[in-house]
């Protein structure tokens, strides 16, 4: 390579390591490297030739995400631009956005197959369905293809396909609402996102909101509320996210995580948009249908929103608390109901390992010395942070924040006001074996509004 010169035994190296090695997986690694950039300059030989060589491995190792992904990022990026012919080099990029799509079906990044699907979007796959209607399967190719880009992301890339699955949805297998929210929701992503773009959407998801939640639809919904999840207009943010959640519901124990997202950010914007002691009732809720659901593990999607919801409302029940006699009451009926409620089905989460016996009962005697930061007073902030802690040797230690809300404003200042946290375990036990030391979180809410 130094000297530039022609390493015409290059194939016959190649050939040797696998004859003794197979799947051996580094030569995989840089076999197109080899040959496309080897001196003088690569060829349309060794393009294919490294192709022939990939597709070998993929033989030999055929569920190696690994050798899926160097495939696909080779014949759909770089071998192509050895060809000749511009129908040839469409073909290398579709097969190379096939192999990235199963590379991640067996575990590699789930970004690449973004840039799979605007490739399968691009080059041929719309045309081939399109340019051939009098095909009976013609209508569900374009449907097929329209709504895989759709899920993964670039839906305005599906916008012919949609268009022409939606003339022949009689011929489609699924219901004739699916086919419309496929059209609406690719006409939508491809627009500007206007005022008429998002009434046109909108009617469409409102007509179809009670029909059974899909993969399609629920991205659909979802993208819609999405987009204007971080504006201020809450009224907008209020009807979207509501009409997600409602959507959703049917299927929210299959849709976990996509339901109660919705629903959170629903409560939210209903609190910000018109203070309803609702979205503190709806909040409660919310986080007892959680509780079931959560894992143990503070890493789980599941569990971080519960952590979520649980801050949300201890921040609302501490604002509603402060505006009226009325609302106090409220708020803590709401407060009385979720805890009871989880006390009398407490979550028991088993750890691999030896049995360990149960943390003693205690209670915190000295509380945190939280100061409300005086940038927050400025913008009339409201907000909680769920810290989580462990005990070792009686004492309570590891403090970290696991649910904080709004974003993590307050993060500092709730975790330095732990240091000043003192534990008194009670001096009788109900189980006299129980232990002092503890990894099972504990968990505490600190509050932040202005007195």
């Amino acid at each position: 390579w130094q000297a530039k010169e022609p390493f015409v035994e290059l194939p016959q190296y190649l050939d040797a390591i696998l004859a003794l090695e197979p799947d051996y997986w580094p030569l995989y690694r840089y076999v197109d490297t080899l040959l496309v950039f080897r001196p003088p300059r690569g060829t349309e030989a060794d393009a294919r030739l490294a192709r022939s060589y990939l597709e070998r491995g993929l033989r030999e190792r055929p569920y190696d995400h690994r050798i899926w992904l160097q495939y696909g990022q080779f014949v759909a990026y770089l071998g192509p631009s050895f060809l000749s012919t511009e129908q040839e080099k469409n073909a290398w990029r579709r097969e190379g956005a096939k192999a990235i799509m199963r590379a991640v079906e067996l575990g590699a990044d789930a970004d690449r197959a973004l840039s799979a699907a605007s490739i399968l979007g691009r080059t041929g796959e719309r045309a081939a369905a399109i340019a051939h209607p009098e095909d009976p399967q013609a209508a569900v190719a374009a449907f097929e293809a329209a709504n895989q880009l759709c899920l993964r992301g670039a839906c305005a890339e599906a916008l012919p396909m949609a268009d022409f699955a939606a003339t022949r949805a009689a011929a489609l297998p699924v219901t004739p609402e699916q086919a419309e929210i496929l059209q609406a929701y690719a006409r939508w992503s491809s627009g500007r996102k206007n005022g008429d773009d998002d009434a046109a959407f909108e009617d469409v998801l409102r007509r179809d909101v009670a029909d059974p939640p899909s993969l399609l639809s629920a991205a659909a919904y979802e993208a819609f509320y999405l987009d204007v999840s971080h504006s201020t207009d809450w009224g907008t943010v209020l009807s979207r996210a509501s009409l997600a959640a409602e959507h959703l519901r049917p299927a929210r124990d299959a849709l976990a995580a996509r339901w109660a997202t919705a629903e959170l950010l629903s409560a939210t914007a209903d609190y910000n948009y018109r203070e309803s002691i609702g979205a503190l009732e709806k909040i409660g809720d919310l986080e007892l249908w959680l509780y079931d659901k959560q894992t143990g593990d503070e890493t789980n999607r599941i569990d971080r929103l519960y952590y979520e919801t649980w801050a949300w409302r201890a921040a609302l029940a501490a604002a509603f608390r402060s505006f009226d006699h009325m609302n106090l009451m409220r708020a803590r009926k709401v407060e009385l109901h979720v805890e009871e409620a989880k006390r009398m089905n407490r979550k028991m989460f088993w750890r691999e390992g030896p049995r360990r016996e149960p943390l003693c009962s205690g209670r915190i005697v000295e509380r945190p010395d939280v100061d409300y930061p005086t940038w927050a007073a400025k913008r009339g902030y409201v907000g909680a942070v769920l810290v989580a802690f462990d005990f070792a040797e009686g004492k309570p230690g590891n403090f970290r924040v696991v649910g904080s809300v709004p974003g993590n404003d307050f993060d500092r200042e709730a975790l330095e006001s732990m240091q000043s946290v003192r534990w008194e375990f009670d001096a009788k036990q109900a189980n006299p074996s129980c232990s002092r030391s503890s990894d099972t979180p504990s968990l505490y809410a600190i509050t932040f509004i202005m007195r």
